[in-house]
């Protein structure tokens, strides 16, 4: 009875976190689509079209400015059919330079088509693209328990998602491409939607119930799992079992892990790059101690419907023993 308690108990957490976790990356997809809404749908202003074929740089650069500010997008940059920056929303005073590095860019350019999604953008891109996104994505690798020993300690590459899409003029002439994305580490807005939506902020004992993770490659890069002192624990690792699971086996991973300082039931699952290699990881956990708590409650109670039953039974049976051996003892008497 016990175990039948306790495989149930633990069969529902971790259905649980699956069906979390593909809500969660549901938010993450609705999130690349709502940036290639905002690309696409300023790639077809009129405005824009015509400033970029007289090179009008600053009405482009206030403009997407204003996008910038208006969407909460990182960068807004648009460039000609070669990949020169005509302008950018973001570090306005740097353009002319090539980025055809720029996966994004590079396949727009070359199959002249939309293309969104997520890739690890170097630290030279992130610079051209600003400065302050470059100290953004510059984090400091935690040693974590368990964990894969890393030879760097510092991580300078950033995960961006991002909307590329073609710029033509009335003749359908290719004019460029326009690039808007947003930089996810140290961005919490995904992670906190996913824990606002899937958990509704439940806490449980003074603990968060429910809590998403962004990973750069083993790196947390944008999470809601907090350390002792309440911060969150940006710059820890995942441990290596997890990592080899998702990495070389580039499997969803489901089961119990202990989290920086809790034990959670865990589901963990690839997020790949535009070429669809493994970059980084998606993961949700649910708090194990309100299952561990259920069982234990599930297991008392049984024991102490068993231990009532057993009693009940003893009792009977002396009553039943004393009622039998009345008339053999008369008898034996007689």
């Amino acid at each position: 009875g016990m175990r039948i308690i306790s495989d149930q108990t633990i069969t529902r957490a971790e259905t649980k976190t699956i069906s979390d976790l593909n809500s969660a990356r549901e938010i993450y997809r609705n999130k690349i689509s709502e940036i290639h809404s905002i690309t696409r749908l300023t790639a077809v202003r009129r405005l824009v079209r015509s400033a970029v074929i007289s090179r009008d740089h600053n009405f482009l650069t206030k403009d997407f400015a204003d996008i910038l500010r208006r969407e909460n997008l990182d960068i807004f940059t648009i460039t000609d059919s070669r990949g020169n920056v005509i302008a950018r929303g973001r570090n306005p005073a740097l353009h002319g330079d090539n980025i055809l590095e720029d996966r994004f860019i590079e396949r727009v350019i070359r199959t002249r088509q939309p293309v969104s999604g997520t890739d690890l953008l170097s630290r030279d891109l992130l610079m051209k693209a600003s400065p302050d996104l470059a100290a953004q994505a510059s984090m400091q690798v935690i040693p974590t328990p368990k964990a894969k020993e890393r030879k760097d300690h510092q991580e300078t590459s950033g995960i961006m998602m991002a909307s590329a899409v073609p710029v033509f003029d009335d003749s359908d002439i290719f004019l460029g491409v326009l690039l808007g994305g947003v930089l996810l580490n140290r961005n919490f807005e995904i992670v906190d939607k996913i824990k606002e939506i899937v958990h509704e902020g439940q806490i449980y004992q003074g603990k968060e119930i429910g809590t998403a993770t962004i990973f750069q490659g083993d790196l947390r890069i944008s999470t809601n799992v907090k350390n002792e002192d309440g911060s969150r624990a940006l710059g820890t690792l995942v441990s290596s079992e997890v990592y080899d699971a998702v990495f070389k086996e580039g499997k969803r991973w489901v089961g119990e892990a202990f989290v920086v300082n809790a034990t959670y039931i865990t589901a963990y699952e690839p997020i790949r790059d535009l070429n669809g290699n493994i970059i980084g990881m998606l993961y949700v956990g649910v708090l194990k101690q309100p299952f561990d708590d259920v069982l234990q409650r599930g297991i008392i109670t049984f024991l102490g419907v068993a231990l009532l039953g057993v009693l009940t039974i003893v009792v009977v049976s002396i009553f039943l023993a004393k009622r039998f051996s009345l008339p053999l003892r008369k008898l034996e008497e007689t």
